[in-house]
């Protein structure tokens, strides 16, 4: 086991650490209002940079096709 707890795979690697939906909201909103680098958020959470460049990508895609699927005046 490393220092996070974790233990490794056979090629000497950390294991995978999955996040919730609710930590990676907690990062995506950390990033948004600037309160964090991509780093900072990363080293306080455990992952990777790109697991972090990942979520604010995902939350974007993900914001831009609920915003093109709402139409003004209309009511659902």
């Amino acid at each position: 086991m490393d220092e996070d707890g974790r233990g490794v795979d056979r090629a000497g690697r950390r294991s995978k650490r999955f996040l919730t939906p609710l930590q990676k909201y907690e990062i995506w909103l950390a990033l948004l209002r600037q309160e964090v680098t991509t780093a900072e958020a990363a080293a306080t959470h455990r992952v990777d940079r790109s697991t972090v460049v990942r979520i604010r990508e995902v939350a974007k895609l993900g914001a831009l096709a609920a915003l093109s699927e709402s139409r003004p005046g209309v009511r659902v």
